[in-house]
């Protein structure tokens, strides 16, 4: 009896470490350089947000690099863009698309809104609404959302709380939004050690209600 219980809980800690393998992500752009994405997957990173685009105009220069890396070692894969309200909705979704191209992506895409660019809060809402309608268009799915939580809830909640939400809060606490709902992805440092990483990375785990599953895009997207 004593070995089958000791065998029960080898077995539950390598689940459970397993596990936290798959919670734990990163999101990359230019300032993480070159990666050696075969031993960031040796780290237990579960999937990985790499930056396309900015804007109307700007292309991370190391996004081709990033993305083909991260597939070749069998990382899931979502790509996101950078959201400005210095250009329209429509220019930003091209670019986006141009840039992505017919490169696959695993996960859902993500719009990244940080700055208000001196616009109030309709305003943001009203074009942000019009870019995640052009991403449904085109991918068959919602974009998730990121943001840090204080500018979430001082400029998109509760209107987008229906949403996958990637939310960064550092200090210990996990995020939480004004109204109903909560988020998918806590991001919960920017100081992140990760071996084949020689910067800081953010890294971030999914609320305990989800999985990688639950942001995986839908196999008739493009």
């Amino acid at each position: 009896m004593k070995v089958a219980r000791v065998i029960l809980t080898i077995f539950a800690l390598f689940i459970s470490v397993a596990a936290v393998g798959q919670s734990r992500g990163i999101d990359v752009s230019r300032y993480q350089k070159n990666i050696d994405w075969k031993r960031v997957k040796g780290a237990k990173i579960g999937f990985v947000y790499i930056k396309a685009t900015e804007g109307a105009s700007y292309t991370d220069p190391y996004f081709a690099k990033n993305i083909a890396g991260a597939r070749a070692v069998g990382l899931p894969v979502g790509v996101y863009h950078f959201f400005r309200m210095t250009s329209s909705a429509q220019e930003q979704f091209n670019h986006f698309k141009r840039t992505v191209g017919s490169r696959k992506m695993d996960l859902i895409p993500m719009i990244d809104i940080e700055v208000a660019d001196g616009c109030t809060k309709a305003q943001i809402q009203k074009r942000l609404d019009a870019l995640i309608a052009l991403f449904k268009r085109e991918y068959g799915c919602a974009p998730m959302i990121y943001s840090s939580q204080v500018f979430y809830n001082k400029y998109l909640a509760p209107r987008y709380n229906r949403y996958h939400l990637y939310l960064g809060r550092y200090g210990g606490s996990r995020p939480v939004i004004d109204g109903k709902g909560s988020y998918s992805i806590w991001q919960y440092t920017r100081r992140g050690k990760i071996a084949g990483i020689t910067t800081n990375v953010d890294i971030c785990r999914f609320n305990p209600k989800y999985t990688v599953d639950a942001i995986r895009i839908p196999k008739n997207a493009k």
